[in-house]
């Protein structure tokens, strides 16, 4: 393990490790994507405490120094959440090619992608558009 440095600052709870997230940073030993919750918070709006219901094996030092890491590193960090989204709606524009003619999506209708950001670990949807 290798705490994640940021200008003289550690970062305890974050963590860069080869072959866990395409090698962002995650939090240590859970392999939970920072980009995760940053989306999570800042996006939907959800707290630090609804994030502990959600996800019980975090603390709020997970979280807060999740939040630090991406004030320090912000262009990582955005880079992540970018790429995920774009992986998530090629895997969804293939998901519709796989569908049958006639099912699935009616006819004139366009599909819709309610989410904002999917989880490349868990493949678990992050924050609704609203």
């Amino acid at each position: 393990m290798h705490p994640a440095k940021s200008n003289g600052r550690d970062h305890p709870y974050v963590e860069w490790r080869p072959g866990v997230c395409g090698r962002e940073p995650v939090i240590v030993g859970t392999g939970f994507p920072v980009r995760s919750v940053v989306t999570s918070i800042y996006r939907p709006g959800m707290t630090p405490e609804e994030m502990l219901k959600a996800w019980p094996y975090l603390t709020l030092a997970h979280v807060h120094d999740a939040l630090s890491f991406y004030h320090d590193h912000r262009a990582v960090i955005d880079r992540a959440i970018r790429e995920n989204r774009e992986t998530a709606v090629r895997r969804g524009a293939a998901d519709l090619d796989a569908v049958p003619k006639g099912r699935g999506v009616s006819r004139g209708a366009a599909p819709t992608y309610p989410f904002r950001d999917v989880d490349r670990l868990s493949g678990m949807h992050i924050g609704f558009i609203t």
